[in-house]
This record gives C-alpha cells, structure tokens and sequence, in this order.
C-alpha cells in the first residue's frame, strides 16, 4: 500500500469511528427510547394485529421483513404490535396446526405479554393490512447501502427479532458445534438458486463462478479468512464450492431442494414424510444465525442474506452484496 492509499484509508476509518461514536450511536439511542415508550401496555393500549391473511406464502425471513415494517408502521400510529400467524395458513403451519399454534412462536418471542387469544378476546386492536406499509422502505438492500437505515433496522431486529427458547436452543447447540471460537476467521457466504432465480421482481443471483471469483479475493485481501460457512438450500453448490475450496466450507444441518420440485416457490413445496414444516423453518433459522456471526459476508439479495446481515448489526469487517438488477 502505498503513501497515498494509506491517507485515503486513515481517513475512511477516522470518518467511521466519528460517524459511529457521534451519529449512528446517538441515532440508535433515539430509536430505542422510541421503541420502550411505543411499547408500553396499559388498559388503554390499542394492539395491532400483523396477520398473514392476504399474504402468498413466505420464507421465514419473507414473513419478518414485512412484520417488522409493519412493526414500524404500528409505533408510528401509537400502537402495540401483536404477531398472529396462528388463524390463517401459512408456510410454517401443518393443515392440522391452523387455529391451534401460532407459528410466529414457534422461532421468535411475542411482542406482548398477552397471548393473541386474549388480545382478541378481551382487548382494544385493529387488524393491520401489509398494505399499511412504505414498501419501498423495508429491510433490505437500502439498508446495506445507507448507514442510518441499517442503524434503524439493526436496532429494530434486536428489539423485535428474539428467538423463542426453543429455537434458542436449536441454533445455540448448532452455534456450538459449528463455529464457535472460529467467527472471526469465518467468512460467511449465502448462495441463492432454485426459485429465486425465475421469481419476477426478485434481484438476480449471482453464477457459482461469480461466487467462487469473489471468495478468491475475500481470502486474498484478508488473510485472517480461513473457513466459509456456506448457506445455500442447493446441493449442486455445496458440491462445487466444496470442490474449490476443499477443507474449509463449514455447513449445518439443512434441507436441499434443487433435486425437488420447487417451481411454485420453496414455501409450496411438499416435503411430507421428509422434514415438517418446524424443521424447514428452524434449519433455515440457525442457518441464517450463523451466517449473522461470521466475520465477513458475501451473498445474493434475498431475506436471508439481509437479515443475517442486521443482526449482525454491522460489525461485519468485510460485506458484499452482489446488486445486478432484477429477474424480470
């Protein structure tokens, strides 16, 4: 490096250490205060119920992306929001669980002390509509671009976004087993394929060959990089990175769906008699936890990637999102 580039890099990282110190974290201090006055329940409380009624069926990280928008929406008009994703079928629910298990609570804690039963039965609430929402303000990538809304949404998973024990424990004893006393010299890459592919709307992904090009150069520039936590529902990835990058990829516990038939979505597909609906969603969970403690990011733009990359609220020291337009 030379004298140059060394100027340019003391004073990239003097900015970020000002910006950090005296914005962002000021900025995150207000929205908490936000949030615990916000959040506050008393008999006058009005709930807003986030339902999946008119929702298609989600991924896990589909469903929180719009929740907590709606969350945002909720605070802004002085209510307390309640999660229901117990009296219409969704993705995560069994034919036979509809009405009886609030599926939500199955990965993550409730917003409230009361249950969405007594909420319904005994409390003031209004049904929300996931068209209450800034669509074009959500968890994604505006967020990886701009440092005050990853400050927001960063604040907003830690407040909204906290496992339920049991998944705590799932994720915990996969955390243990897999990269514990390794984050740091683990980078973590997410690689995308099967329905995301022809999905109109959704951001294209990366070629396994773009993948590979950008981990050489991770490993390269960092030397600190010796493993790849690899997140990815393809088999035919796995194998191939495995193949470039021999002893070094790390994988949990997961579900493959390039062998299936996926072409309605990966929420539509029937894995009967394989895996439950519990199981695709806490593998998908722990997967996505892991990804959010490994010391750099490299990924496709998807729910996922995104909110691996809010809870890790921004202590990545290397991120990359590839941002090559649109399945159109």
């Amino acid at each position: 490096m030379n004298i140059k580039e060394n100027i340019k890099s003391i004073i990239k990282n003097t900015y970020n250490i000002i910006y950090k110190v005296f914005i962002e974290k000021k900025d995150e201090r207000k929205l908490q205060k936000f949030i615990d006055e916000k959040c506050r329940e008393n008999n006058e409380t009005i709930y807003y119920v986030i339902s999946c009624e008119k929702l298609p069926f989600q991924g896990l990280f589909g469903y929180v992306g719009i929740i907590l928008a709606m969350v945002k929406y909720a605070l802004e008009k002085n209510m307390v929001p309640v999660v229901d994703l117990k009296n219409n079928p969704n993705t995560y629910l069994e034919e036979n669980e509809v009405g009886k298990i609030n599926s939500w609570e199955l990965f993550f804690q409730q917003f409230t002390k009361k249950s969405i039963d007594e909420i319904y039965e005994k409390c003031k609430y209004v049904v929300g509509n996931h068209m209450d929402i800034d669509w074009n303000n959500l968890p994604n990538m505006r967020g990886v671009k701009r440092r005050d809304l990853c400050a927001y949404w960063s604040v907003m998973y830690r407040n909204y976004i906290k496992f339920s024990p049991q998944a705590e424990a799932y994720c915990q004893k996969e955390y243990d087993t897999l990269l514990k006393g390794k984050e740091a010299e683990t980078l973590g890459v997410l690689v995308r394929g099967t329905d995301i592919k022809t999905c109109k709307g959704h951001a294209l992904q990366p070629s396994l060959e773009q993948v590979e090009d950008e981990i050489r150069k991770v490993l390269k520039k960092d030397k600190r990089f010796k493993y790849i936590y690899l997140a990815t529902e393809e088999k035919k990835s796995e194998e191939y990175l495995k193949e470039k990058f021999p002893g070094i990829i790390i994988t949990n516990e997961r579900t493959y769906y390039d062998t299936l038939d996926y072409q309605k979505g990966l929420s539509y597909v029937n894995l009967d008699g394989i895996k439950t609906k519990y199981d695709r969603g806490i593998e998908y969970l722990s997967s996505m936890n892991l990804l959010s403690k490994c010391g750099g990011l490299v990924a496709g733009q998807c729910g996922g990637s995104f909110a691996a990359f809010y809870m890790n609220g921004g202590k990545y020291r290397y991120t990359y999102f590839w941002d090559i337009g649109v399945v159109e």
